[in-house]
């Protein structure tokens, strides 16, 4: 409905603010209508936007209570109209928490226990999970010194992302693409196609996200280290 509709607004632009604050009445409205599915996602929203926001640990919090709403076992105050275990077989809840638990691995460093996440997260099949899935594991290859990889991965997902683009100029999804595209670039020392790349991510992310929002900073931090 338009709470859902709003709240993919401002999460596509990058107001991590106004998504958070959206969550919450989601949440609370979920409850009191005894709607446990909508609860869970927006406990994974919030999962995501901390988690984006650069706070792991309200991130891993917020996981976690959705993982005890998503526990077929786990007794719920209100019977929900549906079984948990019929809701989870049929939406990607479970692959999107996969996703976010890779990712706080990934940032601890814990990267074999992120490549069995992120693969769980991928063998989902839906298309917004499997992207995110990709991007992540192009962070890790990254973080690894897979450069080859990453370049590989990251284009797969920029060109999936110019294609989701349609009529906008411009793209969260796509900026974030060219910046793990630059650093891959980077990597491999091919340093003018990095910087074509990276100039492409700013001009997505600065157009999509707040000034604050930490892809944007490490896009303008990046450029300024290594490419001057």
């Amino acid at each position: 409905g338009h709470v859902v509709e709003t709240d993919r607004l401002v999460r596509r632009v990058g107001h991590h603010r106004e998504a958070e604050a959206a969550y919450h009445s989601a949440f609370e409205l979920s409850g009191k209508q005894h709607n446990l599915l909508g609860q869970i996602y927006c406990l994974l929203g919030l999962a995501a936007t901390a988690q984006e926001s650069g706070d792991p640990a309200a991130s891993a919090a917020y996981l976690d209570r959705a993982g005890t709403l998503m526990d077929p076992r786990a007794p719920s105050e209100n019977p929900p109209r549906m079984s948990r275990a019929l809701v989870l077989s049929r939406l990607p809840a479970q692959a999107t928490a996969a996703l976010i638990q890779g990712r706080l691995d990934i940032v601890a460093g814990r990267y074999g226990a992120a490549r069995i996440q992120l693969g769980r997260a991928v063998a989902d099949g839906h298309p917004a999970v499997v992207h995110s899935a990709t991007l992540a594991i192009t962070e890790m290859q990254l973080r690894t010194g897979d450069a080859k990889g990453a370049e590989e991965n990251a284009r797969r997902t920029l060109a999936r992302a110019i294609a989701l683009q349609g009529g906008l100029q411009y793209s969260t999804n796509t900026g974030h693409s060219y910046l793990k595209l630059a650093r891959a670039l980077h990597q491999l020392g091919d340093v003018e196609q990095a910087r074509v790349a990276l100039t492409s991510a700013v001009e997505h992310l600065s157009n999509t996200v707040d000034e604050e929002h930490p892809l944007l900073v490490h896009v303008v931090l990046h450029r300024a280290v290594h490419l001057g």
